[in-house]
């Protein structure tokens, strides 16, 4: 496992590596992170709330008073929700594009799913998630209730995955989907043997 120091150059060592998206890849941090926010229509006060850090630290970033840490800077993009490639790599003043492919958006890759963030403003995420397929004993399919919050839509677009929500739970397949309040204790977890994609929305 690696330690926060090594896991911070590897991090750091992955942006300097990744090609700029734009002529404005050279952009100060905090006049980045200003032009996310101000694109998001948020106030300072606004991404504090939805980043769990105080309105003082994100306005000296802003400033270029300070030079967050990797993690400090980790939380405060959880709040938009990009990942710290997305924003070193992207053009903070271009339009998003009319048209896109999945295969465009960063994949995200985890024990048990991958997915693409195709679409994140004002607090609102459309995300395609692969669930891969495994047993009940498998981390990939072990239950793994949790909350957060906001709220959750999904629709399955190809093959079934289980839902927990609270005290119900439903295997659902193509054409269903399935609504909650994140700070519901929740499950989705995929018990069969074939992948499941699933297109969901997070506000």
């Amino acid at each position: 496992m690696q330690s926060k120091g090594e896991k911070e150059e590897s991090v750091l060592s992955a942006v300097k590596n990744t090609p700029p998206a734009s002529t404005d890849a050279g952009l100060p941090l905090g006049k980045r992170l200003h032009l996310l926010r101000e694109r998001n229509g948020w106030s300072q006060r606004e991404l504090a709330k939805r980043s769990g850090v105080t309105n003082s630290v994100i306005s000296t970033i802003e400033q270029g008073r300070v030079s967050p840490s990797i993690s400090s800077l980790e939380k405060i993009l959880s709040g938009f929700p990009v990942s710290l490639r997305e924003f070193f790599t992207f053009d903070p003043r271009a339009e998003a594009p009319v048209f896109f492919s999945i295969a465009e958006a960063e994949r995200r890759e985890f024990e048990q799913l991958h997915s693409r963030r195709l679409f994140a403003h004002q607090g609102v995420a459309v995300t395609h998630v692969v669930y891969k397929p495994g047993s009940t004993d498998s981390l990939s399919s072990s239950p793994s209730l949790y909350q957060r919050d906001g709220i959750t839509v999904g629709v399955v677009v190809s093959g079934s995955i289980e839902v927990t929500v609270g005290g119900q739970v439903k295997v659902i397949s193509a054409g269903e989907g399935f609504q909650f309040d994140q700070a519901r204790p929740h499950c989705i977890r995929n018990a069969g043997d074939q992948p499941c994609e699933v297109l969901s929305v997070s506000c």
